[in-house]
């Protein structure tokens, strides 16, 4: 019987489903983003909330 690789396993999942997405931000001309998103306690589900109320309202920017 083989030994399951948790860590395989986990590597195969992020590499077929997850997406990666950075963003650079200057810590002088967007200090109030960067604050703003210092005191959000969950920030990837707060930029993904945005992003599908912009969704929903139709808006393209």
């Amino acid at each position: 019987m083989t030994k399951f690789d948790k860590s395989a396993y986990d590597q195969q999942y992020h590499k077929d489903m997850m997406v990666r997405v950075a963003l650079s931000l200057n810590s002088t001309t967007d200090a109030d983003i960067i604050n703003w998103l210092k005191s959000q306690p969950n920030k990837q589900g707060y930029i993904k909330r945005l992003i599908r109320n912009d969704i929903e309202s139709g808006s393209s920017h």
